[in-house]
């Protein structure tokens, strides 16, 4: 699969595959995040196991796999 990134924030809101870094476990990975076009911000998820929010930062998403629910 060829991967078409873009930097930057999306225009609209929804679930884009991110390539994204991890804060508090200190490494990259990739995973379907939400932007909040209204807050102009990524969304942040918790752990099923715990009630903290991730830290993380996006590098990159994949503008064409937008979708409303989270895939």
């Amino acid at each position: 699969m060829i991967h078409k990134w873009t930097t930057g924030n999306p225009k609209e809101s929804g679930y884009y595959l991110c390539f994204y870094y991890n804060i508090r476990l200190d490494g990259y990975s990739y995973k379907h995040i939400y932007w909040c076009e209204k807050r102009k911000t990524w969304i942040s998820w918790r752990s099923p196991s715990s009630s903290c929010l991730h830290h993380f930062e996006v590098e990159r998403f994949e503008e064409e796999t937008r979708s409303n629910f989270y895939p």
